[in-house]
């Protein structure tokens, strides 16, 4: 296997055929079902739980908050969440869970779920972030230091107001988007069995590890005796990274010693339980000189986190980290907050936190740009980071910068050129109009989270590879890349190699699958421990064929002597090898840098800014139906700049893939939620696009090596969903003018079109 070229994917014929094994296929005879009894109120104490469930048809437990022995208690970075709330405790969202029913049928189990009777003292609510931070607001942890503010950070460097007030020009606005739901295919699921001593789980998670640490915890059972496995996913994102599901399945499981129960989410269940893309209110300041010079940012974000903390931390502080995106600027002054309500909470979604800031800074650049009468891109391009700059957050990149990269191939292209053909060619009744937006994001998660991963890879006794992988695969095909890897150093086909999926018995610590680390820091342990077996194979090889190391060659399925031509078959070169000889650990730490002494970069707690980013322009041709106001996107074009490109077609299928994701957060998907009640409670009300609603993707890498990523590359997955909201919004805003919510619906933009004002309540 050689890089840059595409293979076929180690498990796309088993997912063709239908025969790949998720969480959710498990079954068995003897299998029980669980489901949880929800709160279904947005504020209040739990008072009583009846015992209705008892006595009906096939029903074998009921686990309440008094049948655990742990904690009770979940959470990331703050155990704020509860398992099952215990009676006298408070219900804080309407998808608290106060009860999971056991049966021997999922029919009987929800039946019995929603015979249970429930009993709650109301208590007051707030829903809106900003009426949250109140004195008067309701206060969802009475007591906690801060009230409802979970958390707030910040980023300063030089004097703000005196360098905007000596701008020639200035932007401001503030920007409010919503939620967004995961929408996976696959719905939380897992099937666990409890034999008195061990808790084994096999279950939908992009954590495995974080999930046995957390399990441990709240079920008061020691780590080494609870074991994770996690199978393919069907999606993930981010709304995986956590316990959802695993802390009710583990809980139900230890109820019932020796049966196996299994548990899957509705899509109901799912939409209103598992974490959302935080909705998020932004106001932003920027100023400019008359010469195009972008000078000052100033600042300020609020999350939603609801009512749980969750990745709101993280989130917050990724959202700092890409306020200032892919700009110089000479002075800084960046806040963000994250509020809870009682809300559905919030968590990681795919690019967490940077969609929110930059959806607002480019549509502010733009608007900069036009009136100064400039090419929007040129524009950047005069702004973009390069080498050596200071962005945002304070540090000096050293590492490749792709944004001038970017703009030049972007300004090179047709689709800019011609735009205003594009524009001059709408049909009577349409208007039409192109956008684009410069967008970066970090590789590994950045501040607040330390960031490693560790690879195991053996020669097993038969010649073949043993992968073991420490990340699971939401569906984006890390275990074929970690393949393709290995297979290039080794120079091995990917036939010879078993892929061992995360299990907390047999895999090592890695992280999550998340925060575009998957292939740029698994990889780089994974290509260190590979380096170390190659160098123990040519050691004993040379010791048997009577050769020097350098006169060494792997060949698929053997070792040859380059001068002699001899051979020794990858088999028999096991067969002279001691088992630890034949298995190689390695592992990787992120590389951080520090903020310059110019730079406030705060709280001092939140860890590391990123240093490494990859970077991308997207530009999007935008139509408007004047009468409707429906929008449509009949072109699109993003070029990357990710390191080297391992794999073109899987490059090619993450871009397609976050454009797709961020066409939705654009212009049709709103997680809307009034009174904390959902009010798209599946898939038939919140509308994702289809095929039918995206344009063809073209996709053009402008490729830079990495000198510290693997085979050169970077991280890419969650770059391309940055781009659509703010080059759609950019095109927009030359039909209707600013659009400041989103999505951008018909309604919304009909309503700008025509100069009326819309009541954001009904939409």
């Amino acid at each position: 296997m050689v890089a840059g070229i595409s293979v076929p994917r180690i498990e796309g014929m088993a997912k063709i055929r239908g025969e790949e094994r998720y969480a959710s296929d498990i079954t068995g005879s003897k299998i029980l079902w669980a489901v949880a009894r929800r709160a279904g109120t947005p504020s209040g104490i739990l008072r009583s739980l009846g015992d209705e469930p008892a006595s009906m048809d096939g029903v074998v437990a009921v686990c309440k908050a008094d049948s655990i022995e742990g904690e009770n208690l979940l959470g990331i970075l703050e155990l704020d969440q509860p398992v099952l709330v215990p009676l006298g405790g408070r219900i804080r969202y309407r998808g608290d869970p106060v009860a999971v029913v056991v049966a021997d049928t999922r029919e009987r189990a929800e039946a019995a779920a929603r015979a249970l009777t429930v009993e709650i003292d109301p208590l007051p609510a707030v829903f809106d972030p900003l009426e949250a931070l109140s004195p008067e607001a309701p206060v969802l942890y009475p007591g906690r230091e801060g009230g409802n503010l979970l958390a707030s950070g910040w980023v300063r460097r030089g004097d703000v107001r005196s360098v905007l007030e000596d701008c020639d020009l200035m932007e401001y606005d503030v920007f409010r988007f919503p939620m967004q739901e995961h929408a996976y295919l696959e719905t939380e699921s897992g099937v666990a069995l409890y034999d008195g001593e061990v808790l084994e789980m096999e279950v939908s998670t992009q954590n495995p590890w974080r999930d046995r640490d957390e399990l441990s915890r709240a079920l008061g059972l020691p780590r080494e005796r609870i074991r994770v496995k996690a199978p393919c996913l069907g999606g993930g994102f981010g709304g995986k990274d956590g316990v959802v599901i695993q802390g009710l399945l583990g809980a139900a499981a230890m109820t019932c010693p020796g049966r196996a129960v299994k548990m899957v989410f509705s899509r109901e269940e799912s939409f209103l339980c598992s974490p959302k893309r935080h909705s998020s209110v932004t106001e932003m300041t920027l100023g400019c000189s008359s010469d195009g010079t972008l000078r000052a940012i100033k600042c300020r974000f609020t999350l939603d986190s609801g009512a749980y903390s969750s990745m709101s931390v993280p989130v917050l502080t990724n959202g700092l980290d890409h306020c200032c995106g892919g700009y110089r600027f000479e002075a800084v002054e960046l806040e963000g907050r994250a509020v809870y309500t009682n809300n559905p909470f919030g968590g990681a979604f795919r690019a967490f936190g940077a969609p929110q800031v930059m959806g607002a800074l480019e549509q502010l650049v733009d608007r900069l740009a036009k009136r100064l009468g400039a090419d929007p891109l040129a524009f950047r391009k005069k702004n973009g980071l390069v080498r050596g700059d200071m962005n945002g957050s304070g540090v000096v990149l050293t590492s490749t910068v792709g944004a001038v990269p970017c703009l030049d191939r972007a300004l090179e292209q047709e689709i800019w050129r011609s735009r205003q053909e594009w524009r001059n060619s709408a049909p009577e009744g349409k208007a039409r109009s192109t956008g684009a937006a410069l967008i970066c994001h970090g590789q590994g998660f950045g501040p607040g989270i330390p960031d490693f991963a560790n690879a195991r890879i053996e020669l097993t006794e038969e010649g073949r590879f043993r992968l073991y992988s420490g990340i699971p695969d939401m569906g984006q095909g890390n275990g074929s890349t970690y393949v393709h890897l290995a297979g290039e150093s080794l120079c091995q086909e990917r036939d010879r190699f078993d892929l061992v999926q995360p299990d907390t018995d047999r895999s090592l610590r890695s992280g999550p699958a998340a925060a575009s680390r998957t292939t740029y820091i698994y990889g780089r342990a994974l290509l260190a421990a590979v380096d170390e077996l190659k160098r123990r194979m040519y050691v004993k090889a040379g010791m048997v064929l009577g050769a020097r190391e350098d006169d060494l060659a792997l060949l698929p399925g053997k070792v040859r002597c380059i001068s002699s031509g001899r051979e020794l078959p990858l088999k028999g070169l096991a067969g002279f090898m001691e088992p630890p000889e034949r298995c190689s650990v390695a592992g990787s730490l992120a590389p951080v840098s520090f903020p310059g002494p110019e730079t406030d970069y705060g709280p001092k707690s939140s860890g590391f800014p990123h240093c490494i980013f990859s970077w991308a322009v997207h530009i999007a041709r935008v139509e408007v139906d004047l009468l409707t106001g429906q929008v449509s996107v009949p072109r699109y074009l993003a070029i990357t700049e990710a390191g080297r490109v391992v794999d073109p077609q899987m490059y090619r299928q993450q871009i397609e893939g976050g454009v797709a994701q961020g066409l939705g957060y654009a212009l049709f998907e709103d997680f809307s939620v009034k009174n904390g009640e959902v009010a798209s409670k599946d898939l038939s009300t919140y509308i994702v696009p289809t095929s039918m609603d995206l344009p063809e993707v073209e996709c053009l890498a402008v490729e830079l090596d990495e000198p510290s990523g693997p085979k050169g590359l970077k991280g890419l997955g969650e770059l391309p969903l940055i781009g659509p909201l703010p080059a759609v919004a950019n095109g927009l805003a030359h039909i209707c003018g600013p659009l400041t919510v989103s999505p951008f619906t018909a309604e919304r933009v009909f309503f700008s079109l025509s100069g009326g004002t819309i009541d954001e309540d009904r939409v």
